[in-house]
């Protein structure tokens, strides 16, 4: 196979099942390939010997990677912006999680959503302890205590005769001290 050695090209072009390699690389860290426009001081694209991919806007040292990270799992430094479009992620069963976020240093996850649409917090020292998930139709369920700092309802109507109470449910402060109970009533006309 001929060997292209250090002279400059302008175009090359490839064709039929043939494949470009590079073999006996010294490091994983020699860069293959590197792209730039006109002027650029650093390159825009490049591939490393280790299959890392980088991009950068050329003023500067490429500061965007995607890198091959364990078994089943490319890491990708910074951030990824998707315009007017949509991240889809299919799995065989909805139990399994499409998004983590863990602090570095932590083995578990903070927050976490799944293919069946449940969002799970922790603290990030064991598993998940709150999950908010579709019960039913129309119904979002909780386990735990939500807190907020103020409610509305838009669905109030009349009502002067109270029924009988069946439930309370607790109230709490901004500390999480208990202000008391509302009364649920079996009816109110």
């Amino acid at each position: 196979m001929p060997e292209i050695g250090s002279t400059d090209f302008t175009k090359v072009h490839i064709t039929g099942d043939g494949k470009i390699f590079w073999d006996k690389v010294s490091s994983n860290d020699k860069y293959l390939l590197e792209m730039r426009v006109s002027n650029d001081a650093y390159p825009r694209f490049r591939i490393r010997a280790d299959g890392q991919i980088e991009w950068g806007s050329g003023s500067s040292s490429p500061s965007m990677s995607l890198s091959y990270y364990n078994s089943n799992t490319l890491e990708l430094l910074f951030h990824l912006r998707l315009i007017s479009r949509f991240l889809m992620c299919l799995f065989p069963m909805p139990i399994y999680t499409i998004f983590m976020g863990l602090v570095e240093g932590e083995i578990y996850p903070r927050f976490g959503i799944s293919c069946a649409g449940n969002l799970n917090w922790g603290d990030g020292s064991g598993g998940y302890d709150i999950t908010m998930y579709r019960r039913s139709n129309g119904v979002l369920n909780m386990n735990g205590r939500l807190e907020v700092d103020s409610l509305g309802f838009g669905n109030a109507a009349d009502g002067s005769t109270l029924g009988n109470v069946i439930k309370k449910i607790e109230i709490f402060d901004n500390a999480g001290n208990s202000l008391g109970y509302l009364p649920v009533y079996d009816s109110i006309t």
